[in-house]
């Protein structure tokens, strides 16, 4: 795996070991893409425990599925942090280890060899849960898949689940974004959380702690690297054209944010998160079944989800300046690049005058 420019791995052929065998792309989710599918069940569930889904993204459901393969004396797998702050994939063997797996983490994780890992757990007749991307669930997928029967072989041990994911972001960027951030405080980072609650569900705070408990605490939609993100001026190239949406990666179950789950039930909101919960397989079936009774919860459908949570379907194009951003990336300050690549045009400035000006003069802003 070799690491580009703009801070993403991409495989490489070694011309003189490869022996022109195709496995390589017999296992390509993009060359090979599976079919398109629909839930079996669909969800809005949060966990009755409270401090656990204070500290996870949306319902803390993740964390009631891997307990309950821990339970069983299995390994979970998951994105978390490296001692120098890079997301990577590791294995999780307690529930103490859970924590450094729950959150979103917007930036591409580092697998290195875990499929391997994974494949040798599953080989010692241990159970596994792997989470991740739809991507790297369909690359899991297709790895462990028998070449004949294009099943994999390990029925009820291997719990696969994703989520509804709009893009990853350039680890690199990530990274010179952290280091200019610890520069600025001067002082060691303790903590990273893309998704704190301490301003609510809904607000997406992003917070960086370091030492002496200072705090850099920013809004999701104000944050400069939050705003870089969520209009794809740093994400993955591959990310603009997903062969893995409309659930094709093979995951078992499938979790999300329940966006709007106060239009739709508003008994079961309170303002601290709400889980998408989406059964695929009956394996997922069966699993969902299990940690229900642990949750507060009601059925849904898939029609509600592809209404709150598009990118299940679809993909999302990239920034017109992102090709400009990555040209000046390692020269200038990366934060004020991004806010700069982020100004909207002159056009797009006075057409937003404008139709404030309509607003007030037809009396619609007081």
């Amino acid at each position: 795996m070799r690491e580009d420019h703009e801070g993403f791995k991409s495989p490489e052929i070694d011309s003189k070991r490869c022996t022109d065998c195709g496995r390589c792309e017999q296992v390509c989710p993009v060359l090979h893409p599976r079919a398109a599918r629909e839930p079996l069940a669909v969800y809005a569930a949060k966990n009755k425990d409270e401090n656990v889904r204070s500290q996870s993204s949306s319902g803390g459901i993740f964390t009631l599925l891997a307990q309950h393969v821990l339970k069983e004396k299995g390994v979970v797998f998951g994105a978390g942090w490296s001692p120098d702050w890079r997301v990577v994939h590791k294995a999780v063997e307690t529930d103490r280890g859970l924590a450094d797996l729950r959150g979103s983490k917007y930036v591409q994780s580092d697998m290195k060899d875990i499929f391997k890992q994974v494949k040798k757990v599953l080989d010692l007749k241990q159970k596994v849960l792997f989470t991740g991307t739809p991507c790297q669930v369909a690359g899991l997928w297709n790895y462990l898949c028998d070449s004949i029967t294009k099943n994999h072989p390990y029925n009820e041990c291997l719990l696969l689940v994703d989520m509804i994911c709009m893009a990853v972001s350039s680890p690199k960027v990530f990274n010179l974004f952290l280091q200019e951030k610890t520069h600025q405080y001067n002082k060691s980072l303790k903590q990273i959380s893309f998704r704190s609650k301490k301003n609510g569900w809904a607000k997406k705070t992003f917070v960086l702690n370091f030492a002496d408990n200072q705090e850099y605490v920013e809004c999701g939609d104000t944050e400069n690297f939050c705003k870089g993100f969520a209009q794809s001026l740093f994400n993955r190239p591959a990310c603009f054209n997903c062969s893995c949406r409309q659930l094709k990666s093979g995951a078992d179950i499938t979790i999300a944010d329940y966006w709007n789950v106060h239009k739709k039930f508003p008994a079961l909101d309170d303002g601290r998160g709400i889980s998408l919960v989406m059964a695929n397989t009956p394996l997922g079936s069966r699993i969902a079944g299990h940690i229900l009774p642990l949750c507060d919860y009601v059925a849904s459908n898939f029609d509600d989800v592809k209404k709150n949570n598009p990118a299940v379907l679809k993909s999302f194009g990239q920034h017109p300046n992102r090709r400009l951003f990555f040209q000046h990336m390692e020269s200038e300050n990366v934060e004020s690049l991004i806010r700069e690549m982020l100004k909207p045009s002159l056009y797009r400035r006075l057409r937003n005058k404008v139709g404030r000006i309509k607003c007030k003069i037809l009396g619609k802003i007081k």
